[in-house]
């Protein structure tokens, strides 16, 4: 019987130096990790596909905005604002100066 428990000692302890090495030792992990690198490339590309999308939706939001903002100069230019440089009922004075 002691054999067998030195075998299966000497089997964990292989099983361990195996573990303990990260690279892959077998042509099929390495296949397995080249399949896995291309899905996740894919994946990367699909990503920036959406968000190339997304970009084109809010730059086409911030335009509608900006030309509904451009029927109104008043609205956007800060000549109503009291503490802004604009020529308002307050000659562009901060209340807090008078």
């Amino acid at each position: 019987m002691p054999s067998h428990d030195a075998a299966s000692q000497k089997d964990a302890h292989a099983q361990d130096a195996q573990s303990s090495n990260p690279q892959p030792r077998t042509e099929q992990e390495l296949s397995q990790a080249f399949r896995d690198l291309a899905r996740g490339e894919q994946t990367a590309a699909a990503l920036e596909a959406n968000l190339t999308s997304l970009e084109s939706k809010l730059d086409e939001l911030l335009a509608s905005f900006m030309s509904k903002a451009g029927e109104d100069p008043q609205a956007t230019n800060g000549a109503d604002r009291k503490e802004g440089g604009g020529t308002g009922a307050q000659g562009g004075k901060n209340m807090a100066d008078k």
